[in-house]
């Protein structure tokens, strides 16, 4: 296990892994800080401030079992994809 900012848990008899951290700005594929060795069942990126006068929407999906996509999205201007600071954290075994 490493728990900081960014780290990971593993439950010794389920497989299940347990990850999180932050990214000072997103719009592009991340490392985990463990490779999940069957795979990232989900992962949860939000927002962590207000981000401007627009509303964003923050998202993300994986990659790979050692990668995930991280974005930040306007609600004002159509297809602009941004890079503000957001949180994140993944399930997966």
């Amino acid at each position: 296990a490493s728990i900081q900012d960014w780290g990971w848990i593993l439950d010794d008899s389920t497989g299940f892994i347990m990850q999180w951290g932050t990214l000072g700005s997103s719009n592009g594929t991340y490392n985990f800080p463990r490779a999940f060795p069957v795979g990232c069942f989900a992962i949860f990126v939000t927002n962590t401030n207000a981000q401007g006068t627009q509303v964003d929407n923050a998202f993300g999906y994986p990659v790979s079992n050692s990668q995930f996509f991280a974005a930040t999205k306007s609600s004002g201007i159509v297809n602009l994809v941004n890079n503000f600071p957001v949180a994140w954290f993944a399930i997966g075994r």
